[in-house]
C-alpha cells in the first residue's frame, strides 16, 4: 500500500467526517465517512462552495449539515487551518453527526419540564396545608409538632426551588424564555444586589466588598434576569469564601460590553473540574454525605443560559486554594444598534403573532434653545425623564430608546395606531411638563410626534424609522 493510500484509508477508517476547504472556502477534499453521511458523491461536492452545506448559516457558527435531499442533521465540528509549512491552504473540518444525542437530550429535558410541572400542583396543595398547620388552624401545635412542621416546611421550601430552577433552565433552553431588554444603570442594579447580602455575610464574618467605579456605561439588558444572575453567583461565593467576597464592574476587552466579576477566596476549583461547572445538575466541592449545602446543581447552569441570551459570555477563573473568580459580560447601551435590533425582534413577532404593532417618534424640536448653557443638566433630565416614562406610562413589553439628542423613540408591541397616539400624548406631557418644571423653561418645549404601524406603513426597519421621521418634519401628528 502506498503512502498517499494509506493516509486515504486512515481517513476513511475515522467515525468522523472530514471535508477539506480551499481559502475561497470551496470543498477540495472529502473523506469517504462524510460523503455516506452528506449523500454527496465525492466528485460532486469538489469544487462546491462549503455554503452548499450550511445554507444561511455562517461557518463557525453553523449547527446543521444538509444532505443531497434537504434533510437537515445536527452537527458538532471544529476547524483547524490546512497548513503546508507556514503556507495556509484553507482550513480542514472535522464533524459528528449529533442528530441522536441532541433529540435524546430533547427528550430527556422535555420529561423533566414536564415532570416539574405535574409536581407544581400537589406541591402547591402539601405548601397550603403545612402553611396552615403553621398558622395553627388545626389548632396549637405542641414544641414537637412545630419542630416538625417547619423542618417539613423548609424541605418543601427546597423542592420548590428546584423545580422553579427545572423550569426556568428548560424554558431559558427551548428558547421560550421572554427577555425584556432595556437600557439598565448596571452600578445601580448591583449595589441594590449587594445590599441584601451585608447581613448574611457579616453573620459569617465574610467581608463583602464592592470594587465599582464612579461612573460606567449603561447596559441594555433585563434587569430582572441580570439581578438572578448576581444572586445565584453571590450565593455560591457565600458558600465556599473563607473571608471575603469582592464584586467588581468595568468595561470589557471586548468592545461594545461591559464585564462583571464576583470573586471569592475559597477553596477554588481544579482546573479539570471548571469545564462541566456550568451544566446541569453539577455540583462541584460539596462534601458527602448529611454535611454541607445540598443545592439543586442548576445556578451557574442558568447564568449560562441568561447570559447568552445577551449574547455575553460567563468563565470562571480559579487554581485550587486561591479562591474563584466568576466574570460574566453583558451588552453595552448603545441606543441606535440596539433599536435596530429590538424593532427587527418586535417585528418578527408581530409578523408571526399577526398582532399590530407601533412606532411612536417624539421630537424636541427646539432643541437649541431649550438646551442654550445647560447641556449636561438637560442631559440628565432627559435620562430621567426616560426611566420616569418607562415606569409611569409604558408596559413591560414597551420598549424606548433616546434614538439622537433629541428624539424619543417608542416600538409598542400589540399596539394599533390609534392606541400610539393616545400614549404618545401621555408621553409628551410628560415630557413637557418635566422640562418646563425643571429647566424653569418660560416657554413651552416644542415637541412633534410621528407614529407609524407595522406593516401598513412600512416592512423594514429603516424604511419605519424614516417614515416616523419624515411624518414629523411635514407635521403629521404634532399634538402641541
Amino acid at each position: 500500500m502506498t503512502k498517499n493510500n494509506l493516509s486515504q484509508s486512515i481517513l476513511d477508517c475515522l467515525g468522523a467526517g472530514i471535508i477539506a476547504i480551499d481559502k475561497e472556502t470551496k470543498v477540495c477534499f472529502v473523506n469517504s465517512f462524510a460523503e455516506k453521511i452528506l449523500g454527496w458523491p465525492h466528485e460532486e461536492l469538489i469544487h462546491q462552495p462549503i455554503s452548499l452545506l450550511l445554507k444561511d448559516q455562517m461557518l463557525d457558527k453553523a449547527t446543521l449539515f444538509f444532505k443531497k435531499n434537504g434533510e437537515s442533521f445536527s452537527v458538532e465540528y471544529f476547524r483547524t487551518p490546512l497548513l503546508e509549512g507556514t503556507k495556509n491552504h484553507g482550513s480542514v473540518l472535522v464533524f459528528f453527526d449529533v442528530t441522536e444525542r441532541k433529540t435524546l437530550e430533547q427528550q430527556k429535558d422535555e420529561f423533566i419540564s414536564n415532570l416539574s410541572h405535574e409536581l407544581r400542583s400537589p406541591l402547591t396543595i402539601i405548601k397550603g396545608a403545612i402553611w396552615n398547620l403553621k398558622d395553627g388552624v388545626m389548632g396549637k401545635l405542641t414544641d414537637k409538632q412545630t419542630k416538625l412542621v417547619e423542618t417539613t416546611s423548609r424541605h418543601i421550601d427546597n423542592l420548590s426551588r428546584l423545580i422553579e430552577n427545572v423550569l426556568e433552565v428548560s424554558r431559558l433552553q427551548s428558547g421560550k424564555a421572554t427577555i425584556h431588554r432595556r437600557r439598565v444603570n448596571l452600578l445601580h442594579l448591583i449595589e441594590e444586589v449587594v445590599s441584601d447580602y451585608h447581613l448574611i455575610a457579616k453573620e459569617k464574618y465574610i467581608q463583602l466588598r464592592e470594587e465599582l467605579p464612579k461612573e460606567l456605561p449603561s447596559a441594555y439588558v433585563d434587569g430582572d434576569a441580570v439581578t438572578q444572575v448576581l444572586h445565584n453567583l453571590l450565593n455560591n461565593a457565600l458558600r465556599f469564601a473563607r473571608k471575603k467576597i469582592w464584586i467588581t464592574a468595568q468595561p470589557s476587552l471586548v468592545k461594545g460590553f461591559l464585564q462583571v466579576g464576583v470573586l471569592d477566596d475559597g477553596l477554588g476549583i481544579a482546573k479539570e473540574d471548571q469545564g462541566r461547572l456550568f451544566n446541569k445538575f453539577e455540583q462541584l466541592q460539596r462534601p458527602s454525605g448529611a454535611a454541607g449545602y445540598k443545592g439543586t446543581g442548576l445556578g451557574l447552569s442558568i447564568c449560562k443560559e441568561i447570559v447568552a441570551h445577551h449574547q455575553g459570555k460567563i468563565w470562571v477563573e480559579s487554581e485550587l486554594g486561591e479562591g474563584a473568580q466568576f466574570y460574566f459580560t453583558l451588552p453595552q447601551y448603545d441606543p441606535v444598534t440596539d433599536l435596530r435590533f429590538a424593532l427587527r425582534q418586535t417585528m418578527d413577532e408581530a409578523s408571526r403573532s399577526g398582532t399590530p404593532l407601533a412606532l411612536a417618534v417624539i421630537a424636541l424640536d427646539n432643541f437649541r434653545s431649550v438646551k442654550g448653557g445647560k447641556g449636561q443638566e438637560l442631559e440628565t433630565i432627559l435620562h430621567g425623564i426616560e426611566d420616569e416614562v418607562k415606569k409611569s406610562s409604558l408596559r413591560k413589553k414597551d420598549l424606548l430608546f433616546r434614538y439622537t439628542l433629541k428624539d424619543f423613540v417608542m416600538i409598542l408591541p400589540q399596539t394599533p395606531a390609534e392606541g400610539a397616539a393616545t400614549i404618545a400624548t401621555r408621553v409628551e406631557q410628560l415630557i413637557q411638563e418635566r422640562l418646563v418644571t425643571e429647566l424653569h423653561l418660560v416657554q413651552k418645549p416644542l415637541l412633534r410626534v410621528g407614529i407609524v404601524s407595522y406593516p401598513n406603513d412600512a416592512t423594514s426597519v429603516d424604511r419605519l424609522l424614516e417614515v416616523a421621521l419624515e411624518r414629523i418634519k411635514k407635521g403629521e401628528g404634532e399634538m402641541v
